[in-house]
């Protein structure tokens, strides 16, 4: 990864939700240049690896095709196309996406992380000063009603630029081995993949078998809270590790090891922690471990965490149960996501890293080995890289004990080892990597029932709209109606999932995007048309060729 250092590559890694990287695929095609007058060159198109990607790019090629836009597809490894689209923002045209998380419940992620002028994944370099001062206001209003309606009028002037788009939102397939377990209930657009702990407090031996083996192709990296990649690993973290505060299965924001909180002004908070709590080596959990928390990420800003703790000032004690912490700038995002993602650090342990460990960084010492002692309502045991992350439950937890005994989380390396497993019952719950045909397939065997969910991940078309064919919004609005969601959907992923809206907010957050905001627009006269009427025109071989300036 050359000039990219590892600090951003592990922050955009942790952010897209990727899991383990895929070796590198070498980038063989370059871009040639674009000159008025002349036939559109071949765009370089680049995709994620994975097969639903793949697919969903071909797809889409096709239809670009139609209207006069030739393309070079190119897959490329995960490592790689992270580092190249989402960190050095180096890409003509590319199909990727992002996972589902609890970190991207709110809507600031998509509005501000990926679009605004300078976000760490803005790729397409959308730079707008109207859309930019509608996000900044969104984020530092405290009142609901009036943060909702400044959200729409960001996502009205995404509209009108269309800088790049969602196709659809992938839903994901769980099945359960319901002979074993009961009391299976999915989050809200997370389904059963580990991102949240709420299913897995609730799901409950009936059989005999007391720990459920879940699996996913989505392997962790590292078990490290600093320096875990897989989105679906830094939510089963918090399975160890209590968050201040705690979204429900229906992504209602709750108390948790925060028994309350609250603003004190517009840019102080105080947090209140639960009386009681203890960590798993039996030492009490205080507020000086809270302000510890702060004042430890401030020192050190993990690259991970660094989305967490931008804005944060100082923390300070106020009494044996509270801490009060001071932002540069009023920021409901401090509640809706970074208190719901920041877990306390025990001071005991945690006072010693990495100086009396032989490391440089927090993020260089081994946790998994010497220090995974957290707070939660399960206890970390082992990780066995590529094999398996292994946690018990927490029988003093403050919320009560969970009705599971323990949970595998098994790192699966292909398709067939998740559904051979479920058929032998050696895996109990697939939490993520099949398609709805194997779920419907699992289904029909006995003891099997499938769950299906919306999710928050999407499948993503960029461009760069530096480039002087796609600073037209002429040509970025023509693309877009080029783009077959609903037969990706349909044909791709069998359904599974919604179509994209006009909008930077995935579709399954429907309450975020407001009723004029559309979804499936495809349309190739119309989006002949709009070239057309833009001055471009096609040569003899139906190819566009780019009008003169």
């Amino acid at each position: 990864m050359t000039d990219v250092s590892r600090r951003e590559f592990m922050t955009a890694a942790a952010l897209a939700g990727t899991g383990a990287a895929l070796g590198p695929v070498a980038i063989t095609y370059g871009q040639e240049a674009v000159e008025p007058g002349k036939p559109v060159p071949p765009l370089l198109l680049e995709s994620y690896p994975d097969q639903l990607t793949v697919e969903a790019t071909r797809v889409y090629a096709r239809e670009l095709q139609r209207l006069g836009i030739r393309t070079k597809h190119q897959p490329v490894g995960f490592a790689q196309i992270i580092g190249k689209v989402y960190v050095r923002k180096d890409l003509t045209t590319a199909m990727m996406g992002f996972g589902s998380s609890e970190d991207r419940v709110d809507p600031d992620f998509y509005l501000r992380t990926i679009f605004s002028t300078g976000g760490f994944f803005n790729a397409a370099h959308y730079s707008s000063p109207e859309y930019d001062r509608l996000v900044a206001a969104q984020r530092a209003a405290l009142d609901p009603g009036k943060r909702k309606e400044l959200i729409a009028q960001c996502q009205r002037a995404y509209a009108r630029d269309l800088p790049s788009w969602h196709v659809c939102g992938r839903a994901l397939i769980n099945p359960v081995n319901t002979r074993l377990f009961t009391n299976v209930k999915p989050s809200r657009a997370m389904g059963l993949e580990t991102y949240q702990v709420g299913p897995y407090l609730e799901l409950t031996p009936k059989a005999g078998v007391k720990e459920v083996n879940v699996a996913t192709v989505f392997k962790m990296s590292s078990a490290h809270l600093f320096t875990e990649r897989a989105g679906n690993g830094r939510g089963y973290l918090r399975f160890v590790f209590d968050p201040f505060l705690r979204y429900d299965r229906e992504l209602n924001l709750r108390p948790w090891a925060a028994e309350s909180y609250k603003v004190v002004d517009p840019t102080t908070v105080e947090i209140k922690l639960r009386d009681g709590m203890k960590w798993h080596d039996g030492k009490p959990v205080t507020a000086e471990d809270a302000k510890f928390t702060f004042d430890f990420l401030l020192k050190w800003r993990p690259a991970a965490w660094e989305a967490l703790i931008d804005g944060v000032k100082s923390a300070e004690l106020v009494n044996p149960s509270t801490v009060r912490v001071r932002l540069a700038a009023p920021s409901i995002t401090f509640i809706t996501v970074s208190l719901a993602q920041i877990t306390i650090l025990p001071k005991h342990i945690w006072k010693d890293v990495p100086d009396k460990h032989g490391v440089k960084t927090p993020d260089e010492w081994n946790m998994a080995r010497h220090g995974a002692i957290g707070s939660g309502p399960f206890k970390f045991v082992h990780f066995k890289k590529d094999e398996d992350c292994y946690v018990v439950a927490n029988r003093e937890h403050w919320a009560g004990r969970p009705k599971l005994d323990g949970i595998h989380y098994i790192q699966a390396s292909t398709v067939e080892q998740l559904t051979g497993g479920m058929e032998t019952e050696n895996i109990h719950v697939i939490a993520d990597g099949i398609t709805l045909p194997d779920g419907k397939r699992l289904a029909q065997k006995p003891g099997i029932e499938l769950f299906v969910t919306d999710s928050s991940t999407v499948i993503s078309f960029w461009v760069d709209t530096r480039k002087p064919l796609f600073r037209d919004p002429a040509v970025r609005q023509a693309m877009y109606h080029a783009t077959p969601k609903k037969r990706i959907l349909d044909i791709v992923l069998g359904g599974a999932g919604l179509i994209g809206r006009r909008s930077p907010i995935p579709p399954v957050f429907k309450e975020w995007i407001p009723a004029d905001i559309p979804g499936d627009e495809f349309d190739i006269d119309r989006a002949k048309k709009i070239l057309a009427d833009a001055g471009y025109s096609w040569d003899g071989e139906g190819n566009l060729v780019m009008k003169k300036m």
